[in-house]
């Protein structure tokens, strides 16, 4: 690959260290040039504006609000990919490799791109949100699915985020074959510089990180953090989400309790974690999208040496990660457990950390020699 062809990932973001987030770093890894382009997702409770590429003056503007993000946004959020778009033109350097992160933010991408002049060598749809909740509505429902459909006819390359959701992809009757569709998991957090003492030296402490919500089992959280609290065990909590207001008070009533808001900075959650010796991955198993998605937290703390306790129905009972019920009681008695005993293996040595490096490989070759 030539240094003019440049990567740009598009997504709808709400948080950082997302999925995009982690390909661009990725990437970047690599030695590929990379740009990101992240508009905010209608509906959710956070504005997140993103802009990154080399070679553009201003390269980086990232403007983030706390709001509901109203559904016209969308309209502004075109007006948004057609400024990145003048700005690469600009650069003469094109063509670009396009991955867009859904199958909206997708087509919009590659439509303002051509009116622009902004030439794609290739250009692939990633689905890492598969959501059920979004495929039951009706009418949302009915649209997603065709635009879907229409998607994975147009993209040259096509992934999802987790082998059920490429399987779902596949179902919906798009005359794609399960094989066609190249299931890239999210990459883990790297720490750079990240000086972390063996598990055993490290205080006996529990911490999450991740969104803040109902689905991700804040309430479970906040109630088992008050019996940790009353056994002197010390919790650490960082995220956002809408729940947010209530792990701020939960932090002010109980002395073990930290809630250290929203960290960005890859390298600040891993000193957090790494302070820790168990980390919680918390799901709801009854919301639905949990079956198709791709574990950010586990992966996370597998790279920072933790033990982890997951509700996830997905997730191994492999002597590193220990898998309790979605209940408090559960909870409590398996983050016990698991502070006092070491893992079976350095979590850091664990498969998972491996299984999105040549899944990124192949998806490099089929887009750089795809052209």
């Amino acid at each position: 690959m030539t240094e003019s062809v440049r990567w740009i990932v598009v997504t709808h973001a709400e948080l950082p260290n997302g999925s995009a987030h982690r390909v661009v770093r990725a990437l970047r890894r690599s030695g590929r040039p990379v740009g990101l382009c992240a508009v905010p997702l209608p509906g959710s409770s956070r504005f997140r504006l993103e802009t990154a590429s080399p070679g553009i003056p201003r390269s980086d503007k990232l403007i983030v609000r706390d709001c509901i993000v109203p559904v016209w946004q969308e309209l502004l959020n075109l007006i948004e990919i057609a400024k990145y778009a003048f700005e690469l033109r600009k650069t003469g350097r094109d063509p670009v490799l396009i991955v867009g992160c859904d199958p909206l933010i997708y087509f919009e991408c590659l439509a303002i791109f051509k009116v622009i002049g902004v030439r794609s060598a290739s250009h692939a749809v990633w689905f890492v949100d598969w959501s059920a909740q979004r495929l039951q509505r009706r009418w949302a429902g009915f649209a997603y699915k065709a635009l879907a459909r229409a998607a994975i006819r147009k993209a040259k390359t096509k992934a999802a985020i987790s082998l059920p959701a490429a399987a779902a992809i596949a179902d919906i009757g798009s005359s794609v074959h399960l094989s066609q569709i190249l299931v890239l998991p999210n990459p883990p957090l790297v720490f750079e510089n990240l000086k972390t003492l063996a598990w055993e030296d490290r205080p006996p402490a529990i911490v999450y990180v991740g969104g803040l919500s109902i689905q991700q089992g804040v309430n479970v959280l906040l109630d088992a953090a008050v019996v940790f609290d009353r056994m002197g065990i010390q919790m650490e909590i960082a995220g956002d989400g809408p729940l947010a207001w209530k792990v701020t008070a939960a932090s002010d009533e109980l002395k073990c309790m930290r809630y250290h808001g929203t960290l960005s900075d890859p390298n600040e959650i891993g000193e957090l974690m790494a302070r820790s010796r168990v980390g919680l991955a918390l799901y709801d198993p009854s919301f639905e999208q949990y079956n198709y998605g791709d574990s950010l937290k586990i992966k996370d703390y597998l790279s920072a040496g933790l033990r982890i306790v997951s509700t996830s129905p997905r997730s191994a009972d492999d002597g590193v990660i220990s898998q309790a019920s979605f209940d408090v009681d559960s909870i409590i008695k398996e983050a016990l457990i698991a502070l006092k005993n070491a893992p079976d293996i350095d979590p850091r040595s664990h498969p998972l950390l491996n299984e999105s490096g040549d899944p990124l490989r192949t998806l490099i070759s089929l887009m750089e020699n795809n052209q």
